[in-house]
């Protein structure tokens, strides 16, 4: 019982059918929402590395998407 359990763990589980199944989902995924992280990929550069970079840009509590409201 413990040889078939490490060979589940050792090469179906965590090997490359694992891998392949990530794949395919997240084509699928991508497919099925229109390509949504590729057609808005210059918003989210700008809203996460934009506002890393800026001197002048202070989070306000009041900011529209503030955590912890």
């Amino acid at each position: 019982m413990t040889d078939f359990l490490n060979w589940l763990n050792g090469e179906i589980i965590w090997g490359p059918p694992l891998i392949a199944l990530i794949i395919i989902t997240g084509v699928y995924v991508t497919v099925r929402s229109g390509f949504f992280q590729v057609r808005h990929l210059g918003y989210i550069f700008k809203r996460t590395l934009g506002c890393i970079l800026r001197k002048d840009h202070v989070q306000d509590e009041n900011d529209k998407g503030a955590v912890g409201k």
